[in-house]
């Protein structure tokens, strides 16, 4: 059942820290997962959090200029409201101004209007008091005296939309490189080496994804392992295999998402083991249960962790002579296929009732 509940900060509270609640995935702002994560602390209640990015998009002097240039315009889609966006342009000395040349003219072919209209490329922001956030941010970078290259203001009194704005701060600790603006503003920086490029690029405390151009396959290996990241692209940016764990480092998140990482994070996760090969059904009939060579993987889910415990802890009216008619039940949750293939070979089972039967034996003895 999938059921939404509207409501404000009081509402999310009561449902946070409710003790019925059995697992708790947030997305939004560091501040609020602070508080979202307390109350799940306080009943020890499995907590993942996909938060803000302040993301580099790093770009090299052997890089497709032209193909970078556009991919930046590119971060003012949906007006910035993208966690992941690639808001603080940082470009090579080298290629500062043929980087600016074209990133401009791609800029200057975006089109501010109604999301509905498929001509529309920079969409409304999402509420007024947001669109008096963002203000927040590009005047009080302007009093502090970063340089506004363009845009900063509102597109027209009274609508939900502010201009594509660029700024070059004084230095690197300005409040707009190191918070989360969530709108369409994006910050310039350069560096003339590759050790400071990455240096640029890891220093906010967010982590959630990063971009990378160059031209050099080394280079891209190299650095991608360097960013600070839970994502990073190379030459391209917004591309997911929805298989692949998704999720932040530092204040942009705790945990992982997508694929067999969400489901594991949604599982009970559980473990049950009876050395008999029959055990009582609730009907009081015995139930026959596979040998110890074959191996059972039961489903995630409480029932089924509740009825293998059940198993488990039932009084059996026998003793088991030996280990010949041991089974072991595991209920684990969705792994890989090289993992399920360890666990459950008929090898492994092989392996483990002949150490069973030299116990047994040495028992006897």
């Amino acid at each position: 059942m999938f059921n939404i509940v509207q409501g404000g900060a009081e509402l999310g509270n009561a449902l946070t820290s409710d003790p019925g609640i059995r697992r708790i995935s947030f997305t939004g702002s560091a501040p609020t997962a602070r508080i979202i994560g307390r109350n799940a602390a306080e009943n020890i209640v499995p907590f993942t959090a996909e938060l803000g990015g302040k993301s580099a998009l790093l770009v090299f002097e052997d890089a497709d200029i032209d193909a970078a240039a556009k991919k930046a315009a590119g971060q003012y889609d949906d007006s910035g409201q993208v966690c992941m966006a690639g808001s603080r342009l940082i470009v090579q000395d080298s290629v500062k101004e043929e980087f600016l040349s074209r990133f401009h003219a791609y800029t200057d072919q975006h089109v501010l209007g109604d999301s509905r209209d498929p001509a529309t490329t920079v969409s409304a922001m999402i509420h007024p008091i947001h669109v008096e956030r963002v203000l927040g941010f590009i005047e009080r970078a302007r009093a502090g005296g970063d340089e506004i290259v363009r845009g900063g203001k509102r597109r027209k009194e009274g609508a939900n939309w502010v201009e594509p704005t660029l700024i070059v701060p004084k230095h690197n600790e300005c409040e707009v490189v190191q918070n989360e603006v969530f709108g369409p503003v994006l910050t310039f920086q350069t560096f003339s080496d590759e050790a400071e490029g990455v240096a640029l690029a890891n220093s906010t405390a967010y982590g959630l994804s990063g971009v990378i151009y160059t031209g050099n396959a080394e280079r891209a290996e190299r650095v991608g392992r360097q960013v600070r990241g839970g994502t990073v692209w190379v030459n391209t940016f917004l591309v997911r295999d929805l298989t692949a764990p998704f999720g932040g480092i530092g204040i942009s998140g705790i945990g992982r998402e997508g694929g067999n990482y969400a489901l594991d994070f949604h599982s009970w996760k559980a473990a049950s083991e009876c050395i008999a090969s029959r055990v009582r059904q609730g009907d009081g009939h015995l139930a026959t249960l596979p040998p110890a060579s074959h191996r059972v993987q039961f489903p995630s889910g409480p029932k089924i962790c509740e009825a293998a415990v059940r198993y488990q802890s039932a009084p059996l009216p026998w003793t088991p002579r030996n280990s010949d008619n041991a089974a072991i039940l595991r209920g684990r949750s969705t792994r890989s296929r090289r993992e399920r293939d360890h666990w459950f070979s008929p090898s492994r089972g092989r392996e483990r009732r002949r150490r069973h039967l030299g116990a047994d034996r040495r028992a006897k003895d």
